[in-house]
């Protein structure tokens, strides 16, 4: 009897080490990961995110392509929208947040109008990356 229950836990003991595996030079891959998922800063790349343009001014493009709502024309109401964003790597928006609004929709508005022009990623040690944008718009009104 002494030898089954031996027996037994040997084996037991064998399949429970065994589950365990020595992963030898995973560290890379899982570092490379990491950089791969990285959002940078602006001021962390060589080239920042921007139009595929470069001949178009941002703001000169938002100007003439954002929708003034009648009640903000109505009320003649000005100052800043603030958007933050991730330009991914392919140019695509991600965790698009108003950080500040006028209301009446002009957050969204200034949200649509920047995804009608196309984007480039931001570069570093020439490679695409992704990276944070904020931008300011300011409506006035007077």
């Amino acid at each position: 009897m002494k030898k089954i229950i031996t027996l037994a836990f040997l084996i037991l003991a064998t399949f429970s080490y065994s589950q365990t595996e020595n992963v030898i030079g995973s560290a890379e891959p899982m570092q490379a990961e990491k950089e791969d998922l990285k959002i940078y800063d602006r001021k962390e790349v060589e080239v920042p995110a921007g139009f595929q343009n470069y001949n178009i001014k941002i703001n000169q493009f938002i100007s003439e392509n954002f929708v003034v709502s009648k009640k903000i024309k109505e009320k003649k109401i000005s100052g800043d929208i603030v958007l933050s964003f991730v330009v991914e790597k392919d140019g695509s928006f991600t965790a698009v947040k108003i950080i500040k609004d006028l209301g009446y929709d002009t957050g969204k508005e200034l949200e649509r109008v920047i995804k009608l022009q196309k984007w480039l990623p931001a570069e570093l040690n020439g490679k695409k990356v992704r990276s944070t944008f904020n931008l300011t718009y300011t409506i006035n009104q007077q």
